[in-house]
């Protein structure tokens, strides 16, 4: 039972199934799925799930294979994520999503 001026906690799990759900809808294909705790360089506290898929090419039959990370936050009722994908065999793409990653720092609220 929810209490009067109490609100709703947001599950993060929950929240990256429903952007591995979009994931599977769009057609990505064998998604391998590792989750651990993510803590940014400013020290905010959230979820990183991360794997490998096969990715439709788009107009062909063809699938690719690729990596995505989706980065989830909450602070309060309010959820912020962050969803990246790219191709498996590209060198120069695993070292700028690894900088990216490394790079995400969350604003305190004033």
């Amino acid at each position: 039972m929810k209490l009067q001026g109490e609100e709703a906690k947001i599950d993060l799990n929950q929240a990256v199934e429903g952007s591995l759900k979009i994931l599977d809808n769009n057609g990505v294909k064998n998604v391998i799925t590792k989750s651990e705790q993510f803590i940014t360089p400013n020290a905010a506290e959230g979820l990183k799930v991360y794997g490998t898929g096969e990715f439709p090419v788009p107009l062909s039959e063809k699938y690719e294979k690729g990596n995505y990370v989706i980065l989830a936050f909450t602070s309060e009722n309010i959820l912020q994520q962050i969803m990246l994908i790219w191709k498996e065999d590209d060198v120069y793409a695993n070292e700028i999503m690894e900088r990216v990653v490394n790079s995400v720092e969350l604003k305190k609220a004033e």
